[in-house]
């Protein structure tokens, strides 16, 4: 092992002292492969940079979020277990994706409209004036059983629910449809008709939340 690998370990080690809660289960059994039948959002993990509330950074670190319980776990490659992070430390992580991707940790104190003690929310863009973030959730959606020729029936799946919100000037979280019909209206027809040439020039999507995010920042 290098010395830098060594200082790596020495810092995963640091983090899962300071932030560890660990579950019985093996990662196989616990979360099946089949993305579907597995309720963590990301298809596969993210090695990401986690910032703690203290300040304090760590790098290269392997999680994903349990959309259905709305828990931070985390593949650390030292247990064979998934470790439960601790979001009341953790301020917020990045992905090192080609397009990196910023989530902000938030109390129900902080973004009241969830219902669980902490959300995990991507940054669709941030401005200083100007923030939209991204909630998911992936929750299981039960067969439904019809009496067909062969007994043939729906199986139990994950589905994704998205809710996007608009943070105002007051700090309230205001949430938003994002779609081309809402920007329509949000932006009224002058600034719409510039987001137009806009997303023809920039040859963005407009069924891409990110995109359309994007227009939002500079016409909003």
């Amino acid at each position: 092992m290098s010395i830098s690998e060594e200082a790596n370990m020495v810092a995963k080690l640091q983090l899962i002292e300071e932030i560890e809660k660990f579950d019985s289960a093996p990662l196989e059994n616990y979360y099946p492969k089949e993305h579907n039948k597995s309720p963590l959002v990301f298809e596969n993990w993210k090695t990401v940079k986690i910032n703690l509330q203290s300040g304090e950074s760590f790098d290269s670190i392997s999680v994903n979020i349990d959309g259905q319980l709305n828990k931070l776990v985390a593949d650390f490659g030292v247990y064979d277990v998934p470790i439960e992070l601790n979001s009341e430390i953790i301020y917020s992580f990045s992905t090192y994706d080609t397009q990196p991707t910023t989530f902000l940790v938030l109390s129900n104190k902080e973004a009241p409209m969830i219902d669980t003690e902490y959300g995990f929310f991507e940054v669709l863009t941030s401005k200083p004036d100007l923030k939209i973030l991204k909630h998911t959730e992936k929750i299981l959606k039960k067969a439904e059983y019809t009496i067909t020729y062969g007994s043939e029936s729906t199986k139990d799946r994950y589905a994704y629910f998205e809710t996007y919100y608009l943070k105002t000037e007051n700090g309230e979280y205001q949430e938003i449809s994002l779609t081309k019909n809402n920007l329509r209206k949000m932006l009224g027809k002058s600034n719409f008709r510039k987001a137009q040439a806009f997303v023809n020039q920039k040859s963005l999507d407009w069924r891409n939340d990110t995109h359309l995010a994007k227009v939002i920042s500079e016409f909003y």
